[in-house]
Formats: structure tokens, C-alpha cells, sequence
């Protein structure tokens, strides 16, 4: 929780900043003992390798972690508790038109986020995080070849302020 905060501080002495470390250190807590909890009840593999947890919870373990890392991430860029709250609002469908005006995802991060997401769900029932070694090479270059085409087509020629300008 300690080294979150202080990441959050790091980023700049705003509030929204070290919340943001607040939050994501105590997300932290959160899941370390919530696989402590349900992992130690899943023991190794043959080869020595922890399993990852049950194939069937581990899925949605993953996705809810994931959509609360996300939401954290959006304490990262407000500018204000208002803004946190409409934002928080739209999320659920209350935004009553004051939503500030944001940007939908480009087909190439929906895209490769579903392949992760496929990646992530083979190697739950897989039972090992080492599972693409395995593949034949020209399926891992066919995989390789996609994540940097859809990393190339999400490239913008939109000039981006650098995030650490006033730091």
C-alpha cells in the first residue's frame, strides 16, 4: 500500500494522483488475499508449475479484477471529483448528458484485446502459462505477426502531449 501511494505522490502532488495509488495499492491487498484464499487450494502440475486456480472461476476472477484496475486508471486522469463522479455515473448509465466527451476505442484495441483476452482463457484450461512454447513455430510467428500489426495500425499520427510535462 505504502510503495502505491507513493507511486501515486511520484506522479505529481495532486489528490487525484495519490488516490490513485490508494486505490490500486488497496486493489492489491485485495487480490493477494483473495489468491491466497483460493489458490492454495490448487496445487502443481506434473512439471512443477502452480496452477493458475480453477478454470472455470479463474476467467472472472480475471475480468473483475481487470474492470477494477480500469476504473482506477480514470482516477489517474481526473482533473476533479466531479469529474470522478460523471464518469462514475456514465459508467452505469446515469450520465444525463454532462459526461465529458470521450473517445471510443479503435477497432485495433478492440481486437487485440480480444486476442488477449482468447490468450488469457487458453492458458487458464491449459494449466500452463508456458503453453505457447508449444505451438509450432509458424503459429507463434502468425501470433507475433497479428499483435504487431494491430500495434501498428492503434499507432497515431495525432500528436499526444507527453503525460510528464509539468513534472
Amino acid at each position: 500500500m505504502t510503495t502505491m501511494v507513493l507511486g501515486g505522490l511520484w506522479h505529481g502532488a495532486a489528490w487525484n494522483f495519490i488516490l490513485w495509488g490508494a486505490y490500486h495499492g488497496l486493489l492489491l491487498i485485495i487480490h493477494r488475499r483473495w489468491c491466497r484464499l483460493f489458490d492454495a487450494r490448487w496445487p502443481q502440475d506434473k512439471n512443477g508449475v502452480p496452477r493458475i486456480g480453477n478454470p472455470w472461476l479463474t476467467p472472472i476472477r480475471m475480468t473483475v479484477f481487470f474492470v477494477f484496475t480500469c476504473y482506477g486508471w480514470m482516477l489517474f486522469r481526473a482533473v476533479s471529483v466531479d469529474q470522478v463522479g460523471r464518469f462514475t455515473a456514465s459508467l452505469f448509465g446515469w450520465s444525463f448528458g454532462t459526461v465529458d466527451v470521450m473517445r471510443r476505442p479503435t477497432l485495433s484495441a478492440i481486437a487485440g484485446l480480444l486476442l488477449l483476452v482468447f490468450m488469457d482463457v487458453w492458458q487458464v484450461f491449459d494449466g500452463s502459462p508456458r503453453f505457447v512454447s508449444r505451438w509450432p513455430s509458424i503459429c507463434v510467428g502468425i501470433l507475433y505477426g497479428i499483435l504487431i500489426f494491430l500495434i501498428a495500425m492503434g499507432a497515431s499520427n495525432e500528436p499526444v502531449q507527453f503525460i510528464y510535462f509539468q513534472f
